[in-house]
Formats: C-alpha cells, sequence, structure tokens
C-alpha cells in the first residue's frame, strides 16, 4: 500500500474555495500559494480519526505485504517527528503525535513491513532546493548542496535510525540531483538498513530497482526488477472533487499484468485530513482481498510468464511446474493458447480445483503448438469450429473470385452461404455463451500443471481471436545512421521517430489466414497533451503494399495497462491486406515522411493485423 498523506489533504484539491486543477498533493504548487500562507494549514493538521492499527489491517486484508507512507513530499513539511526542523507534524500541529511511530508498532503486530516516501530534491518549503519558483524565483541564489547537506541528508539519516527495520526508502523525482548524491543517499540507506531497497527514483541509475511512471502498468522488456504505482481514483493525496474511483476488476488485473511481466504492484490511497482512507477505496481494496485470499498462489513468489508478448484474454505468472493464466476475458468456449511446447499435465480452476478438459495439438504448416481447454459445451465448441473455418475459407473465396472476371453469380451464392453461415455461427456461439460465464469477474485463472520447465515458441505468433498484434518493441530497427534517435520508451513504445529513413520490420506466425485490417496504434503525450500525425508510411505484407497516412481515425484505452493518467492511444486506419495461405510472414513499415513540428515524431505502439470478416 502506497499512502500520500500531508497538510495538501487539508485543502484537498481547492484553495481560497476555488478548484485547483491536477493532483491534490501539488496544491501548493498549482496555486502557487506562497509559503508564509501554506504554513498556516499546520495549525489546522488535527486528525483525529487516525488510527494506525485501522490503515494497517485494511492493507493486509487486501493482500498487500508492506506500506510506503509519505514521511516528506514536496511541500517539505515532515510528517514525523523531525529534530532537523520544526516544521514537522509533532512540533508544528495541534495533533502533537507522530503518525510513523504508530504505523511503525501496528506493521510489526500485523507482519508488515513499513517503508517511508522521501522528497530527496523538491521542497517547495525551501529557498535552496528544488520547484518553488514563485517564493524563490532566483535561481542564482539557490545552493542546493546547502539543503541537501542541512535538510535532506540529516531527514533521512532520522527515518533511517529512528523507526526500525524498514522494507525501503522510496525517493522521488530526482530532478537535477547530482550523480554523487544519488549515490551517497544510496550508501547512506545501505549503510544503516543493509536490507532495506533504494527506489529509483534516487537518480542517475542508482536505486536498487526500477520504478516506471505514475499510473503507468504498460511496460516493454524491463533490465531489471521494477515496480508499478497506481492510484485508486486519478489523485494521489486527498482530493475532494476526485470520484473517479478505479472499480476493483481494474486494479486486480491491473496487479495481475504487473505480476506477469516480472513487476510488482504498489497501490495509493490518499486519507484525508481527518485520517481516514476514503470508503470508495476501502470497497474496492476489501474486494481485492477476497480474490487475493482465494487466487493469492497465483500471485506471490511468481514469476512473469513465458511469452513476451500479451495474450488477447489475459496475461499469465508462473511458478516451477505451473503456469497461471489469468482470464479477464472469458472466452466462448475454450480457452486457446499458442505456443507451449511444454505437455500439460492437468488443466483447473485454482477457486476450486475444478478439472477442465483440454486438447493439445501440433500444426506443421507453420509449426504451431496449440492448446485448447473447453470451458463450454465441447460438441458446440467443434461445430463452432467448423462454421469459423468454413466462413474464412468462402471469404478468400469470394476475394479471390471478385478479382476475376464474370464471376459475379458466383460472387453472389458465396455472399449467400457466408451469410448462412454467420447466422449459424452466432447462434451456436450465443448457446454457448448462456452456458459459459465467467468464474470470477474480475480475473479467473486456470492453472496448467506442465512437465518441466516453461518451453515456448519465441515466434511472435497470430492470437487465439485471430489478430496479429505486432506490438512496436518486438520488431526490429532499421536505423539510417548511428544519429539516429529512434529507442523504444520503457512502454515498448517507439519514440524519437523522426527520419524517414529509419524502419521497422517483424515476423510472424499465421496458422489462420484470411483478409485483415491493418491498423496503427500511436501514442498521444501525457495528459493528452499532444499528438504528432500526418505521417506517410508504407506497409508491406505477403508480398502486398499498403500506402497511408497516420491519420486519428478513433482512440483506444485500456485501463487495465495504462501510461500515466488519460494517455491517449490513436488509430489509424491503413488499409487491407488478404494472406491466403497459413505460414510465416514478415511485416515492414517503412516512412515515406514523419511530421516532427512538435517534435514527437512516429510514436509507434503496435501494428495490428485485424481479421476483415470479424464475427461478433
Amino acid at each position: 500500500m502506497f499512502i500520500h498523506w500531508g497538510l495538501y489533504s487539508i485543502p484537498a484539491g481547492e484553495w481560497k474555495g476555488k478548484p485547483v486543477d491536477g493532483i491534490g498533493e501539488w496544491v501548493m504548487n498549482h496555486a502557487k500559494i506562497p509559503v508564509a500562507e501554506y504554513e498556516q494549514l499546520a495549525k489546522q493538521f488535527d486528525p483525529v480519526k487516525f488510527n494506525a492499527d485501522e490503515w494497517v489491517s485494511i492493507a493486509k486484508n487486501a493482500g498487500m505485504k508492506y506500506i510506503v507512507i509519505t514521511a516528506k513530499h514536496h511541500d517539505g513539511f515532515a510528517m514525523y517527528g523531525s529534530k532537523v526542523t520544526p516544521y514537522n507534524v509533532v512540533d508544528a500541529t495541534p495533533f502533537h503525535r507522530d503518525p510513523m511511530k504508530e504505523l511503525e508498532a501496528a506493521c510489526q503486530k500485523a507482519g508488515l513491513k513499513l517503508a517511508f516516501y522521501y522528497s530527496q530534491s523538491q521542497d517547495w518549503h525551501e529557498p535552496d532546493a528544488i520547484g518553488n519558483d514563485w517564493d524563490f524565483p532566483d535561481e542564482s541564489k539557490k545552493d542546493f548542496s546547502r539543503y541537501f547537506e542541512q535538510k535532506a541528508k540529516p531527514q533521512v539519516k532520522e527515518l533511517l535510525t529512528n523507526y526500525g527495520p524498514l522494507a525501503s526508502i522510496w525517493f522521488d523525482t530526482p530532478r537535477s540531483i547530482s550523480k554523487a548524491q544519488s549515490e551517497e543517499l544510496l550508501t547512506m540507506v545501505h549503510q544503516y538498513q543493509p536490507t532495506a531497497l533504494v527506489s529509483g527514483r534516487v537518480g542517475n541509475n542508482a536505486g536498487d530497482y526500477e520504478t516506471v511512471g505514475d499510473n503507468q502498468v504498460a511496460v516493454g522488456p524491463m533490465k531489471r526488477d521494477w515496480e508499478a504505482i497506481s492510484t485508486t481514483n486519478d489523485t494521489w493525496g486527498y482530493k475532494k472533487n476526485d470520484n473517479n474511483w478505479k472499480p476493483a476488476s481494474v486494479l486486480i488485473r491491473q496487479m495481475a499484468h504487473a505480476a506477469g511481466h516480472n513487476g510488482n504492484y504498489l497501490l495509493n490511497v490518499g486519507p484525508t485530513a481527518e485520517g481516514v482512507i476514503p470508503p470508495p477505496a476501502v470497497e474496492a481494496l476489501n474486494e481485492m482481498g477476497q480474490w487475493m485470499k482465494v487466487n493469492s498462489e497465483a500471485i506471490y513468489g511468481t514469476s512473469g510468464g513465458p511469452f513476451n508478448y500479451d495474450l488477447s484474454w489475459g496475461v499469465i505468472t508462473a511458478k516451477p511446474g505451473k503456469l497461471y493464466l489469468h482470464v479477464f476475458d472469458w472466452p466462448q468456449g475454450e480457452l486457446l493458447l499458442y505456443g507451449l511446447k511444454n505437455k500439460v499435465k492437468k488443466a483447473y480452476l485454482l477457486a476450486d480445483g475444478k478439472n477442465l478438459p483440454f486438447e493439445q495439438s501440433i500444426s506443421k504448416t507453420p509449426e504451431n503448438y496449440s492448446l485448447s481447454v473447453l470451458v463450454g459445451d465441447p460438441v458446440l465448441v467443434r461445430k463452432l469450429h467448423s462454421l469459423q473455418k468454413s466462413i474464412i475459407v468462402e471469404s478468400n473465396r469470394r476475394v479471390r473470385l471478385l478479382s476475376e472476371q464474370n464471376k459475379e453469380k458466383q460472387s453472389a451464392e458465396i455472399n449467400k452461404k457466408i451469410d448462412e453461415s454467420v447466422k449459424q455461427y452466432q447462434e451456436v456461439r450465443e448457446k454457448i455463451r448462456s452456458s459459459s460465464t465467467a468464474p470470477d469477474k474480475n480475473d479467473s485463472v486456470v492453472v496448467l500443471d506442465i512437465a518441466g520447465v516453461p518451453e515456448v515458441d519465441p515466434s511472435l505468433i497470430q492470437q487465439p481471436s485471430g489478430a496479429v498484434d505486432l506490438d512496436a518493441y518486438l520488431g526490429n530497427i532499421h536505423k539510417a545512421d548511428s544519429d539516429s534517435s529512434l529507442r523504444f520508451d520503457s512502454r515498448g513504445v517507439a519514440e524519437h521517430w523522426t527520419n524517414k529513413e529509419d524502419w521497422l520490420d517483424w515476423s510472424f506466425k499465421l496458422p489462420q489466414p484470411g483478409v485483415f485490417d491493418v491498423v496503427l496504434i500511436t501514442s498521444g503525450q501525457k495528459n493528452n497533451h499532444n499528438w504528432e500525425g500526418g505521417h506517410k508510411i508504407g506497409i508491406e505484407v505477403a508480398g502486398q503494399k499498403l500506402a497511408g497516412t497516420v491519420n486519428s481515425d478513433g482512440e483506444e484505452n485500456d485501463p487495465v495497462k495504462p501510461y500515466w493518467n488519460y494517455w491517449n492511444y490513436v488509430t489509424s486506419k491503413i488499409g487491407q491486406v488478404t494472406i491466403p495461405k497459413a505460414g510465416e510472414y514478415q511485416l515492414s513499415l517503412k516512412p515515406e515522411s514523419i511530421v516532427s513540428d512538435k517534435k514527437l515524431g512516429l510514436t509507434l505502439v503496435e501494428v495490428k493485423l485485424v481479421p476483415a470478416h470479424e464475427i461478433n
């Protein structure tokens, strides 16, 4: 559990009766509140309803193993009894208690670990620190080293030496802190608390693990241990008008997604000035806890799944001899998994241990390993397969006839046959749907007992849905020269693609041929502020060439794997291709021109091949 709590909980997103844009804990900065005025909030801070045991109990019941709380946020106010400055919760408020001491005792009693957040660079209360340009606008008068030596380091030492064993020190926003200063903090933590970890936001790659962006859950390949941090609504510190609470289903799936990519999940709550965790957050945490009581085996002590791409129905976590299939979108009749080479000994639901029938097969052109876990009536599922195959075959036949002369009559007959098959398909699928409901509305876990260490086909394989998802980070970069700045960011999104001579290509396996719409997904910038389109691109696949423009034809946003708040993914329809045979293929994306007026260029998330004759 992450807890953002401080003086900012009093204005709660308002100042002098007016709402302040942005997240709650940044109210001092966004409203440009003078230090002398903001200091007066301390005289009002009296959280009479604060109960450390209750907070810890909420965290433990949710399945959480440790708590990280803001000992000092950017506003510079110490939420513990600091001897470095009287600007602290014990000396400056009518509360006169040290909530960190009380949380330490409650955590020890409950068996949870405690960690502290500390803002090492930004401190809007101090003239020498970073961040306050309204009280202290003259940068030439600032001496960051003086602040660092006289406040930051002494306070970090207090936290390390006065509160027992700590899980970590969670530093944030390093800004212009030097490499030597980052390493000094790292050394200090390890000196006084040898088992404590240091977050990557200590700066200059000096931490023990990586912390990705706020509310970022989507990641590309990570080089070391990493952590996702997420809010229960939109803000971190309490904001009275923020009622955009995430449902438990989103939070549970975010947690599973992080675990499925070898990540940790740190979920935030923002208590009120009275010391109360908002009820909607508690309700969501309680539901998470109920899910964890049944499914914790699929989270605790697991590693990420064996595939380097996401599955259309969810994610996978793993333990020796077991794969945990976290199924977010429960399938109609069967759960399909392509590319698993291990022999499956048993398939069952984690929640009740119910065995599930399954079939494993391998096809040769292209070589493809297929696992089908039947979750519906097997007879109906097989009939559905037959109808689906017939629709694809006849659709491809129709495409070929349309290119020939005097075939209109035959084409019309095929259209009639396709319509009849589609109608039957929909009727059969409705029967399956009515008898195949998700065991868990949030995340149904199917366990596969397998022989040996997970072994999978490393190829990119068409999804069971029929779509081909070519994530940018799974492609090969071809740079025009060594000066090219094209790279993948922490999400795996191509960024700094401004040179039209740079290009990407992918190899993939296609077990189910057909007609496909080609769609590009590109990324806007944080909070929807910027997106750059108008690029002219060429796509080549299966001997066919398409030319198109990256326009905004819609948006695609997945709350389960977001990147910051309100990050928008833009869809662009490029054209259509026909791939009549199963096999292994390559797709290349080469720009003809790139617009870079905003210095963003082509921010590619993925290329999608979507079945044009998808049956809804």
